[in-house]
């Protein structure tokens, strides 16, 4: 797989554990523009991650359009962290859910 392959299916790992997040805590946004945003935004006030994990997750939701559609290419620096953080968050979101089941 190429490295931009490997980075938006990175995000996409980072989105699902983010949707999880909101649905265990009975929460859903509605598709449609700015829906990424705003469940990142929701999700930083509910799951016990690193404010800077999120952030960078932030960034590769910014920068994925560029590199799928501009034709940008990534780092292995680059596709490192997002990979790192996007595990993080998906660790971040399986504790959260586990811990909304057993209420």
């Amino acid at each position: 797989m190429d490295a931009e392959s490997a980075y938006g299916l990175t995000y996409q790992a980072a989105l699902k554990a983010m949707i999880a997040t909101l649905l265990a805590d009975g929460c859903r946004v509605a598709a449609g523009a700015g829906s990424h945003i705003v469940t990142l935004h929701e999700v930083r006030r509910r799951l016990d991650a690193e404010a800077e994990v999120l952030d960078r997750i932030d960034l590769v939701r910014r920068t994925r359009h560029a590199v799928f559609y501009e034709a940008d290419e990534v780092s292995s620096e680059e596709l490192r962290t997002a990979t790192g953080d996007a595990t993080h968050l998906v660790e971040a979101a399986a504790r959260f859910v586990a811990g909304a089941k057993r209420q």
